[in-house]
Parts: C-alpha cells; sequence; structure tokens
C-alpha cells in the first residue's frame, strides 16, 4: 500500500507547485540603483544659458513658427533632467533651473510675481536668436518638481496667470509641508490650497497632475504620503492596493488614476527610494506625455 501512496503523494506535490509557480506571475524587474552610469541615454541638442538655469533643446524638436511648449524642471542634477526629457521624447523644450537646497532656496526667489515671467522672456530672447525665425513665444507650460523644487512651484502656482497657464505638473517625492501639530499631522490649507485646486482641475480632465510618493514620514513635518492623502481627500479617491513595478525595478503598491490625476505609491520607506523618485520622472514623462491635445479648457 504505501509503494502505490508514495508517488500519487510525489504527483500531488509536483502539480501543486506548478499552479502556484503559474499565479505567481512574472518576476520583478532588476533592481536598478541610482546611480549616473546607470542612465543609457545621452541627450543630444543645443544648451543655452538663460536666467537662473539652462534650456535644452532636443535634436529631434523640429521648430514650427508658434509657440514653443516648455517644460520647467526644479531640484536635480541637469544632465539627468535632460536625460529624463530625452528619454521621453518630450515634444518641446526644457528648462533646468539652477537653483539648490532646501525649499526656501527654490520659494525665495519666485516669491517675486515677476519672477517666472523674466525666465520666461529670457527664454523667449535665446530661443528667437537660436531658431532666427521672428520672435519665438512659449505656450503651453509644464513642471516637473523632485524633493525641495516644490518650493517653486508652491508659488508660481499662486499667481493666477500661470496658474491658467501650466497644464502639467509631475511631484516626484516633492510635495512636503509644515504639521499643524505634531499630534495633528495635517498640512496648514494654505500651504496646499493651490495643489489641491490643481489636482481638482486634474480630476475633471482640465489638467494632467501626477504625484509619487514613499511611505517615509518625517519627524518635524508633513511627508509626502501625508500631502498626498489629502489632495485624494480633495478629489474623492483612495489608493488602490497594487503590486507593480517601474522599468527600474522600484516597487508601486498604491494607486489612484481619475481623468487627469494619477497617483503612484512607492512600497518603501528609505533615502534610496526618494531619489529614485527622480530617475522615475522620465517614466513619467512616457506613460503621461506633456503637451498633448488641445489646451485644456
Amino acid at each position: 500500500m504505501r509503494n502505490r501512496e508514495f508517488p500519487l503523494f510525489h504527483g500531488l506535490l509536483l502539480f501543486l507547485l506548478l499552479v502556484l509557480s503559474a499565479g505567481a506571475g512574472p518576476a520583478p524587474p532588476r533592481r536598478l540603483p541610482p546611480e549616473r552610469s546607470t542612465v543609457k541615454v545621452q541627450p543630444r541638442g543645443r544648451r543655452l544659458e538663460v536666467l537662473e538655469g539652462t534650456l535644452f533643446v532636443p535634436d529631434y524638436f523640429h521648430f514650427r513658427p508658434g509657440k514653443v511648449p516648455l517644460l520647467l524642471h526644479f531640484q536635480g542634477a541637469r544632465w539627468l533632467a535632460e536625460a529624463n526629457f530625452y528619454q521621453a521624447r518630450v515634444q518641446g523644450v526644457l528648462y533646468t533651473s539652477s537653483l539648490r537646497g532646501l525649499s526656501r532656496a527654490f520659494q525665495g526667489p519666485f516669491r517675486d510675481p515677476g519672477h517666472l515671467g523674466a525666465i520666461l522672456a529670457d527664454a523667449e530672447k535665446k530661443l528667437s536668436s537660436l531658431f532666427g525665425k521672428g520672435k519665438v513665444e512659449i505656450g503651453r507650460i509644464g513642471i516637473t518638481s523632485f524633493s525641495a523644487g516644490f518650493g517653486a512651484v508652491r508659488e508660481i502656482l499662486k499667481k493666477k496667470e500661470y496658474f491658467a497657464r501650466i497644464d502639467y505638473l509631475v511631484m516626484a517625492d516633492s510635495l512636503y509641508a509644515s504639521y499643524i501639530s505634531p499630534k495633528v499631522r495635517v498640512p496648514p490649507i494654505e500651504q496646499m490650497v493651490d495643489f489641491i485646486r490643481f489636482a481638482q482641475q486634474a480630476g475633471l480632465g482640465k489638467k494632467v497632475m501626477v504625484v509619487t510618493h514613499s511611505h517615509y514620514l518625517p519627524r518635524t513635518y508633513c511627508g509626502t504620503w501625508e500631502t498626498a492623502d489629502m489632495l485624494l481627500a480633495c478629489v474623492g479617491g483612495t489608493r488602490k492596493k497594487v503590486t507593480e513595478y517601474t522599468k527600474r525595478g522600484v516597487p508601486i503598491d498604491g494607486r489612484f488614476d481619475r481623468a487627469g490625476f494619477h497617483l503612484l505609491a512607492t512600497d518603501e520607506a528609505t533615502a534610496v527610494i526618494h531619489v529614485d523618485t527622480l530617475y522615475m520622472i522620465g517614466e513619467l514623462l512616457e506613460r503621461f506625455p506633456p503637451f498633448q491635445g488641445g489646451k485644456p479648457g
């Protein structure tokens, strides 16, 4: 009897292993370290020095008379911002800010209502000279921000005319705020109001807003998880539990999508995951392309 049962047991065991392996799905991609050497793209194009930054005109961009789309990037190395932009083949021109440091370093200059206007005017002047086909005008505007770059974005969105012109926003682990008190870890509404307005416009399909956040919670201020909670509440959303990976192997454990509003939660709470989100911008630009279709209303 035992001689008959023993092979039967092994047959059942093999069957279970096959079933479990079939349901496991594909293995996650190999996690790439956040290092410069892992970026394969070598962006080719022209670079022009402008006020507080550099303009990058990729070699694939063919200028036509009219308005030129401009993507502004805050915080992070210029070479990586250009690699992300080039990888996604964004149809426009990239401005990378030379500002560095904590959020106050970005916030200070843009408290001046005319500061962004001065940057745009300088960009138009340099591009007009480059293309040599009359005056170039900046048309649609998008922004990508990493980490402390939110300080500039928050000030820019306060200006009614700029809020109306900007129709694309990526906040890559980049939306922080104070909290009301250590016992009430909720961002003050005045620090979030324009991000909320933008999220709601995106949720209606009038703009595009992409937000990524980690699980890290700072000790003395609200982290990107907590500010994302407020955005979700204001667009009537909740995170859906998922098991996904970016092309670089970064785990995504939650997301929410509604019209032009997209939120992705990275499944870690480390300094490494924070840096990884800077590299992730290229993939986000591919998945959610800026300057597509007509101008949102």
